[in-house]
């Protein structure tokens, strides 16, 4: 070995460099059976403990091939769970521009007009769901109603009456 090789030995943790050079005799015995990682170091597997080796002294249980693979899986489960959010936000927007073209139209049916106490428009309205969604209402005009923030919590507590439909 040269000088340089030995100095670099040297310089490693015993463990390390003992590993270095098992993994540099071994791919001196058999380059066939070992593999190059992504950064060009070479490793080569031992059977007596089922581990890799790099001949800079690293070990490992996966293979640079293995190594890759899980990133490439890595990569991909990231790619659908962006692709999961993309679509969930998508949804969410596309869910916000319907909610407001249905506002839009009840504000303009109902004139801006709280519909139970006929105050007009000097705050901020409220469309409200005369058969709650949970029991079943829709979002179809017929069941939907504006009212001032003041009816509204009423009409959500003590004072819900499905008559008030238009």
């Amino acid at each position: 070995m040269t000088n340089e090789i030995i100095n670099n030995l040297l310089n490693l943790p015993k463990s390390m460099a003992e590993r270095a050079l098992w993994a540099r005799n071994a791919f001196i015995e058999n380059s066939q059976e070992s593999q190059v990682d992504d950064n060009c170091l070479i490793w080569c597997f031992n059977q007596a403990d089922n581990l890799w080796y790099s001949i800079a002294g690293n070990y490992s249980q996966y293979s640079p091939v293995q190594k890759r693979i899980k990133e490439s899986e890595k990569q991909i489960e990231y790619e659908n769970r962006l692709k999961t959010a993309y679509e969930i936000a998508n949804d969410y927007y596309q869910q916000i521009l319907y909610q407001s073209e249905i506002r839009r139209k009840v504000i303009e049916r109902d004139e801006d007009v709280c519909q139970k106490c006929k105050k007009h428009s000097d705050t901020k309205f409220h469309v409200h769901h005369i058969h709650k969604r949970i029991a079943g209402g829709t979002d179809h005009l017929d069941n939907l109603i504006l009212l001032c923030p003041s009816c509204h919590k009423k009409a959500d507590t003590s004072e819900y009456n499905p008559l008030w439909k238009k």
